[in-house]
């Protein structure tokens, strides 16, 4: 899917989804936070939440941090099947705990068109 934004009061992400293919592989979020005036460092918690579903997402690893930009790119695993059943929800947020702060981020207009290609896509295999 491709990359989309999510804000939140004080707090801004981009959010993109790679799912695999395959027997037991997780499907990867690479999320994207950016702090108003300093680089995000500790990200604790994430997951998206819809309706009564939730899908936690699992810390992978930082992919890299860009200070001049107020930036902190980190990958995480989600479970393919839970994420699927989420992406079905509507509304979705992302809450996410950046350096001791809980953020709700809500997605820009254009994630639910790309979900909803994306659910059509995955059901024709």
């Amino acid at each position: 899917m491709s990359p989309t934004v999510w804000k939140a009061k004080g707090s801004k992400a981009k959010l993109d989804v790679t799912f695999r293919t395959g027997e037991d592989t997780p499907a990867i979020v690479n999320i994207s936070f950016y702090g108003n005036k300093t680089t995000p460092r500790n990200v604790s918690s994430v997951s998206l939440r819809g309706m009564e579903t939730e899908c936690p997402l699992e810390f992978s690893f930082i992919i890299f941090a860009a200070p001049d930009k107020n930036e902190l790119r980190v990958s995480f695993f989600a479970d393919k099947d839970e994420l699927v059943e989420l992406l079905k929800a509507e509304p979705i947020t992302l809450a996410a705990q950046v350096d001791g702060i809980e953020y709700v981020h809500t997605p820009k207009k254009n994630f639910y068109k790309l979900k909803d290609k994306f659910l059509i896509a995955i059901s024709v295999h």
